[in-house]
């Protein structure tokens, strides 16, 4: 038996990828959908973790919404 391997990709252990994007601060609304119907398929659909910033930079009409994806 081999033992395990560690590292990005050994043991279960997984990496993360994370994208930041910027999306108008009226659109906030539709990522999320109603209830949260929205995002909550959106994250069943690509196994990503989404989060919108709930502050909002003082003169910025944009809002950031990261995702992470983590691969194993």
């Amino acid at each position: 038996m081999r033992p395990p391997r560690h590292g990005p990709r050994g043991a279960g252990l997984g990496y993360n990828k994370s994208k930041d994007i910027r999306i108008p601060n009226d659109k906030v609304g539709l990522v999320i959908g109603r209830g949260g119907e929205t995002i909550k398929s959106l994250q069943a659909d690509t196994g990503a973790r989404i989060q919108i910033a709930k502050d909002v930079q003082p003169g910025s009409p944009n809002r950031v919404v990261g995702s992470t994806q983590v691969h194993t």
